[in-house]
């Protein structure tokens, strides 16, 4: 293996590692001047959303989520071809240890979601 392919594996698990660590609830949340884990049932994930701010937040969070899950491994596996198992922990890793926040929300619904459609 060159540098050049290391190199390509090393970004490609760190940009799935930063997605994941974008909880779309939260940002939601911010973005309308509360904090989503002082709400609700405390969980920041799409079905809080769904009770906090309704139902368009919640499909919303819940297809990002979805979606940022799918890409960045979809990507690794067909396009930069890092083995199945990297590519798929660094997304769980990066949904189950965000930066600075506790909670993750329903990553193993979502991360499930995004394996199977590939």
């Amino acid at each position: 293996m060159n540098w050049n392919a290391i190199l390509w594996y090393v970004c490609g698990v760190l940009a799935g590692y930063l997605l994941g660590c974008c909880n779309t609830a939260a940002i939601l949340a911010k973005c309308r001047g509360f904090d989503i884990r002082q709400s609700g049932s405390g969980n920041a994930g799409a079905s809080n959303a769904l009770v906090t701010m309704g139902k368009g937040a919640a499909v919303c969070s819940a297809l990002v989520d979805i979606l940022k899950a799918f890409l960045p491994v979809f990507l690794l596996r067909h396009v930069i071809a890092v083995p199945d198992d990297c590519a798929h922990l660094s997304i769980a890793v990066g949904a189950a240890v965000i930066l600075g926040v506790k909670d993750s929300g329903g990553i193993d619904i979502k991360r499930a979601t995004a394996e199977t459609l590939q």
